[in-house]
């Protein structure tokens, strides 16, 4: 009897090379130079220290960008944003 239904701890994303390479390499260091949309911020940075975060829970991170302001605007929403997703990484 075959079924088509995924077994329910399966999930389907999509990742472009760049992403694929961050997350199957998982560098001790990961410097990205990418353009616009490539999803440094969501599909980069978020998983990668959340992932940090789980598994040294007293690490230290550092989060930068051209101003102050860029931060607060751009990078930090949009972590968190990532961060309240129902996917599971």
């Amino acid at each position: 009897m075959s079924s088509s239904k995924q077994p329910e701890d399966v999930i389907e994303l999509y990742q472009n090379r760049a992403q694929a390479l961050v997350n199957i390499i998982d560098a001790n260091k990961i410097f990205v130079t990418a353009g616009r949309g490539t999803g440094k911020t969501t599909e980069i940075t978020a998983p990668r220290s959340l992932r940090v975060a789980d598994t040294m829970p007293r690490e230290t991170s550092v989060l930068t960008h051209k101003s102050y302001v860029a931060l607060f605007t751009n990078v930090i929403p949009a972590l968190l944003a990532a961060y309240r997703k129902d996917v599971k990484r």
